[in-house]
C-alpha cells in the first residue's frame, strides 16, 4: 500500500498539474490543518468511528458508519488515490443561481482527495438526504437524469480553483465489496505471512482445472490453511466474488482461474428481474403507447377493443394483436389507472380466501345461474380482460363497501389542523379535551360548528407515532418508542464477520457490597468491565475494581484480552464516556492499529449485546449471592437487619474467582439463544473458518504493558536533567542512568507512568523506554498513583503545607511518618490495597522492572518494614502507623539512583 506523498512530492505534483494560486492554497492549508473541525454526533444518531490509516499515517474521523467511514475504506484501498484528507477546508463563497439572487454558501466537505492526474473535493450524503435537499434548496442542488445530485454553483466555484467537486451517496459503496475490505485488511498488513508457494501451485492448478470452485470445495481439496486462501485473496492472486458474496461463507463465496472467468459467471448467472412483459390493464379509460404515441381505451369486448387515437378518431383493433404486441414490448401502459393495482393473498383474511372458494366452486357446479351469480360470472369475464386473477376478483370485499367521504368541509379540516399544529404537537403537551376547547372556541371564533370530539380523538390516534413523540416529548421517548430496527443494510453484518471484529467494551457498578478481606468492613460496591466479541457473543475480558470508570480501566480490561487470548480487536465499540474520549485511549488505539466506533448518545439499543451480558451477570450470578442489593430497589420497605452491607461476605479477590468462572466457564458453554450454540463453541467455529491470523498475535510483554501505561500530563513528555533526572508531580525527581548522556541533557523524552507503583516511570530514550526511578520514593514501590493522590490530598487537608507551596517528596515521606489514615481515607486506601493484590498476583498490574527493589507490603493499619532491623522490632509494638517511613541510603540499592554527593 502506498502511503502519503513527501512534500517536495506534493508540491511537484501540484505543480505538473497547473493548479491557480487559489487552488494550491487550499490544498497546503488542508494538509497542514484538516481536519478544519472536530466531527461530531448531530442529531445524536450519527455513529463515529476513528479509522487508522496507513496510506495517510493518522488516524481518520468519520461522522456516520455507512457514508463516511465506507468512503474513507475505499478512499484508503483505491490505488488511483494517492492522499485523502477528511475535512480539508472550510470555504464561503457568494454564488448567483439563474435568477440572478445572490446566495451565501459556508461549506466543509467531507474529503479532499488527490490522485495522479486531478484533484476532487468530495461531499457524501444519504440518498434520501440529497433528495430532500434538492427539492428545498433547488438553487444549490440538483438531481440530474441518471439520478445523481450535482451542485452547479458549487462545482462552478472549486473549477476556477482547479478543482474536481462531486457529491456523492450511499447509491456509491459497494457494502459487501467494504466489509470484505475489512475482513481482508489483516492479510494486507506488512506483517501479514506470504502464502507458501506449494499451496498457490495447487490452488492454481486446480483452477485450470475447473475454472471456478467455492471456498469450502478448495479448503477440503487441497487441505489448506483459510488464511492462505485469504491472502491470495487480498494480494490479488486470487479471484472471488468480493463485490457479491461474503469471505466468511465459504460454501457461497467463489473463487474463479480468471477475471473474465468472474464476469462470464456473473453474467451467466444473474437473475433477471421477474415481470410480465407487456402486463397492463386494458380497460375504458385506461391509456397506453404505441410507436410514442398515446391511445386511450374507449371501450373492450370479447375479442375486439376500441381505441382513441392522437387525432381523436376511434380505432377497432383485435384484442389478439394488442396482446402479440405487449408480449414485444410494443405496447405499454402509459399510467397505472387508480384502483386497478393487483392485489395480493395477504391483503384478504382467512375468511375472504374461503367465501371466495365457495362462490367459485358454486360458479362450476351451477347449471342455471341465480342473480348472484350472474353478478360472479360478470366479475370473472372482466378480470380475464383486466388481467386479474379470477379467484381474487371473487373474494368479497364487503370491508370496502360504505360511503368514506369526509363529512367535514374545508373550513372545518384547517381548524383541526391548526389546533393539532399549534396545540397537540407542541412541547406542552396537553391533553385531548383542552385540544377540543381550543377548537371549539376555534371554530367559534370563524362561525363554524366545531367537530365533535370523537373526531378529534381519531385524528390525534392517525397521526404518526414518531412526529408526535418527536414534538411534545423530545428525542428520547421518540427512540423509545421507535421501530426496532435489526439490520440497517442487507449486505452489512450488524455484529461483523468474524471474531474480534467488533468488541463491545463498558462499565457498570454491579449489584453486590463487599468487604474487606482482613478487617471485614464493608467497602461498597464494585465497578465491573466487560469485553464483548459481538459476532460470538462470548466474554473476551474482565476487570473488577472499586475504582469508577476512567482509562485505567480500559488499560486493565485490554491487558486482560491479550492475557487470555493473545489479540486485540479491530473494532471497539464504545459508548461517549470520559474514559473513551481521553487522550490516552486514543493513542492507544492510534499505537495498535485498533479502529474505535463511539455509539450515538442515548441510544442503548447500539449497545444491546452489552447491556444484555451486564443484565445476565447481574439476574444469574450476583443477584444470587449473599450482600447483593436488590432489596434497596424498595429502600423504604427495607429494615436495618436486612441492608446489603450488614449482609456482606464476598471479598474483591472471591468476587473476582465467581465472576470469572461465571463468565469464561458457565456462560461460555451455555447454547446462546440467538447463535443457536455456546458462544465458546461459535467462537472456535468461526475462528476455524476465518483463519487464526497469527501475525496479528499480541503477547504480554513488557513493551506491551509500558505501551498500555499512560502518558503524563502537558503533553505527555518532560525535560532531562542530566543531574537530577525529569521532575514530575511538583518536586519528585526520577532518574535512570541513562541520563548521564549529555546529548539528552535539556531534551523532551515521552515519558509513561505506572499507575500500580508510583515509584517509577518509563522513559522513552533512543527508541526504546527504560524504568527511571524516584529516590525519595523508592521504599514506596507498593504504592498506586491513587493512593500517593489520596495522601498528597490528605496532607493539604490537614494544612501540614502551606498555601501555594510545592509537595516536596521529603515533606511527603515526614507526612507518611506520622499519619493514620481514619474514615473514608482509611476506606480508600483500602480498596486501593485490595485493587493491588489481586492484579499483582495475575501478572497484569504493576509492571515488573529487572534489577528493581521488591515489592513493600503496605496495609493502612500495619507498620512498614524498614532497612534496619531495630525499626522491624519497634514495629512489632501496639502502636503502628498507617505507610513506611522515609527511606535511608539502603532503600536505593539496586535502582542505580546517583548519590547526593553526584549532583
Amino acid at each position: 500500500m502506498k502511503k502519503m506523498l513527501a512534500a517536495p512530492e506534493r508540491m511537484r505534483l501540484l505543480d505538473r498539474l497547473g493548479l491557480p494560486v487559489a487552488g494550491l492554497k487550499l490544498i497546503t492549508d488542508a494538509v497542514r490543518l484538516a481536519p478544519v473541525r472536530p466531527v461530531a454526533s448531530k442529531g445524536g444518531g450519527n455513529v463515529i468511528t476513528t479509522y487508522q490509516s496507513r496510506k495517510m499515517q493518522r488516524p481518520i474521523d468519520t461522522e456516520s458508519r455507512h457514508i463516511e467511514f465506507p468512503a474513507a475504506v475505499r478512499l484508503e484501498h483505491d490505488p488511483d488515490v494517492l492522499e485523502y484528507y477528511p475535512q480539508p477546508f472550510r470555504v464561503r463563497m457568494e454564488c448567483i443561481d439563474s435568477d440572478g439572487e445572490i446566495h451565501q454558501i459556508d461549506h466543509t466537505p467531507d474529503f479532499l482527495v488527490i490522485q495522479e492526474r486531478e484533484i476532487w473535493v468530495e461531499e457524501w450524503k444519504p440518498h434520501s438526504k440529497l433528495v430532500r435537499l434538492a427539492q428545498r434548496y433547488p438553487w444549490r442542488y440538483q438531481i440530474d437524469p441518471e439520478g445523481r445530485c450535482r451542485a452547479p454553483l458549487i462545482e462552478q466555484w472549486f473549477a476556477e480553483r482547479g478543482l474536481g467537486y462531486r457529491i456523492l451517496s450511499n447509491a456509491d459503496i459497494p457494502q459487501r465489496r467494504i466489509e470484505n475490505i475489512l475482513f481482508l485488511e489483516d492479510y494486507l498488513h506488512p506483517a501479514a505471512p506470504a502464502c507458501p508457494i506449494d499451496v498457490e501451485l495447487a490452488v492454481r492448478k486446480s483452477l485450470a482445472e475447473q475454472a471456478t470452485m467455492y471456498l469450502a470445495e478448495l479448503h477440503e481439496l487441497l487441505d489448506c490453511r483459510p488464511d492462505d486462501l485469504f491472502k491470495l485473496i487480498a494480494d490479488g492472486l486470487l479471484v472471488a466474488e468480493i463485490d457479491t458474496q461474503a469471505l466468511n461463507e465459504p460454501t457461497r463465496c467463489r473463487v474463479f482461474r480468471d477475471t473474465a472467468v468472474r464476469e462470464f459467471e456473473l453474467q451467466r448467472t444473474a437473475q433477471k428481474p421477474f415481470e410480465l412483459a407487456g402486463s397492463f390493464v386494458l380497460k375504458p379509460g385506461a391509456q397506453i403507447t404505441y410507436d410514442h404515441q398515446p391511445y386511450n381505451v374507449v371501450m373492450t369486448g370479447a375479442s375486439h377493443a376500441v381505441l382513441e387515437g392522437p387525432d381523436g378518431h376511434p380505432i377497432d383493433v383485435p384484442i389478439e394483436t394488442l396482446v402479440k404486441l405487449a408480449a414485444r414490448s410494443d405496447v405499454s401502459a402509459l399510467e397505472p389507472i387508480p384502483g386497478t393495482e393487483r392485489r395480493s393473498l395477504y391483503d384478504f383474511s382467512e375468511k375472504q380466501l374461503r367465501d371466495g372458494l365457495k362462490r367459485a366452486q358454486a360458479l362450476e357446479v351451477a347449471t342455471e345461474l341465480t342473480r348472484t351469480q350472474r353478478r360472479h360470472l360478470g366479475k370473472v369475464l372482466r378480470a380475464r380482460i383486466e388481467g386479474v386473477d379470477e379467484r381474487i376478483a371473487l373474494i368479497p370485499r364487503t370491508h370496502d363497501r360504505g360511503n368514506r367521504t369526509s363529512r367535514l368541509t374545508d373550513e372545518q379540516e384547517a381548524a383541526i389542523e391548526q389546533v393539532l399544529r399549534e396545540e397537540h404537537l407542541t412541547s406542552r403537551a396537553p391533553n385531548a379535551k383542552h385540544c377540543h376547547n381550543k377548537l371549539q372556541a376555534l371554530c367559534a371564533q370563524r362561525g363554524i360548528k366545531a367537530p365533535s370530539y370523537p373526531t378529534l380523538i381519531a385524528r390525534i390516534k392517525a397521526l404518526s407515532q414518531q412526529r408526535s413523540d418527536a414534538a411534545r416529548h423530545g428525542s428520547r421517548r421518540t427512540y423509545q418508542n421507535a421501530e426496532f430496527v435489526d439490520v440497517l443494510h442487507v449486505d452489512t453484518p450488524v455484529h461483523g464477520t468474524r471474531p474480534f471484529q467488533y468488541v463491545h467494551m463498558d462499565h457498570t457498578q454491579i449489584d453486590i457490597e463487599l468487604v474487606c478481606s482482613r478487617t471485614g468492613v464493608s467497602l461498597g460496591r464494585p465497578w465491573l468491565s466487560f469485553a464483548i466479541d459481538a459476532f460470538t457473543r462470548r466474554i473476551l475480558g474482565v476487570y473488577l475494581s472499586y475504582d469508577s470508570p476512567s482509562y485505567r480501566s480500559n488499560m486493565m480490561l485490554l491487558r486482560d484480552i491479550v492475557r487470555r487470548h493473545q489479540r486485540l480487536p479491530q473494532f471497539i465499540v464504545v459508548d461517549n464516556g470520559a474514559d473513551f474520549r481521553s487522550e490516552n485511549f486514543g493513542l492507544f488505539a492510534e499505537l495498535m492499529g485498533i479502529y474505535v466506533r463511539y455509539r450515538p448518545a442515548g441510544q442503548p439499543r447500539m449497545g444491546s449485546v452489552m447491556e444484555r451480558v451486564f443484565g445476565t451477570a447481574n439476574s444469574v450470578y450476583v443477584h444470587n449471592l449473599a450482600g447483593n442489593t436488590k432489596a434497596l430497589r424498595n429502600v423504604r420497605t427495607t429494615t436495618g437487619k436486612f441492608l446489603p452491607s450488614r449482609l456482606a461476605e464476598w471479598d474483591l479477590n472471591a468476587l473476582y474467582l465467581g465472576i470469572e468462572y461465571w463468565a469464561f466457564e458457565h456462560y461460555d458453554t451455555t447454547k446462546h439463544a440467538t447463535l443457536g450454540v455456546s458462544p465458546r463453541d461459535a467462537f472456535e467455529r468461526s475462528m476455524k473458518l476465518s483463519g487464526q491470523r497469527e501475525h496479528r498475535i499480541v503477547t504480554l510483554t513488557q513493551d506491551f504493558l509500558i505501551l498500555s501505561c499512560p502518558l503524563v500530563s502537558r503533553g505527555g513528555t518532560r525535560k532531562v536533567d542530566r543531574q537530577r533526572g525529569i521532575k514530575l508531580n511538583n518536586n519528585f525527581y526520577f532518574w535512570c542512568p541513562e541520563f548521564r548522556d549529555t546529548k539528552l541533557h535539556g531534551v523532551k523524552v515521552p515519558v509513561r507512568y505506572d499507575p500500580w507503583d508510583c515509584s517509577k516511570v518509563f522513559v522513552q530514550v533512543t527508541n526504546r523506554w527504560v524504568a527511571a526511578h524516584c529516590r525519595a520514593l523508592a521504599s514506596l514501590r507498593g504504592l498506586t498513583e491513587k493512593e500517593r493522590e489520596l495522601i498528597s490530598n490528605e496532607m493539604l487537608a490537614m494544612r501540614r503545607v502551606r498555601e501555594n507551596e510545592e509537595i516536596t517528596a521529603q515533606r511527603l515521606v515526614e507526612f507518611m511518618r506520622t499519619f493514620t489514615p481514619a474514615g473514608a481515607v482509611a476506606l480508600a486506601l483500602e480498596r486501593q490495597q485490595a485493587n493491588r493484590d489481586l492484579y499483582q498476583d495475575i501478572g497484569i498490574g504493576a509492571v515488573a522492572v529487572r534489577d528493581a527493589l521488591p515489592p513493600i507490603e503496605i496495609r493502612p493499619s500495619d507498620p512498614a518494614p524498614s532497612a534496619h532491623p531495630e525499626d522491624n522490632q519497634a514495629a512489632m509494638t501496639p502502636a503502628t502507623n498507617a505507610l513506611p517511613h522515609s527511606p535511608d541510603k539502603g532503600d536505593a540499592a539496586g535502582c542505580d539512583i546517583p548519590d547526593f554527593d553526584t549532583f
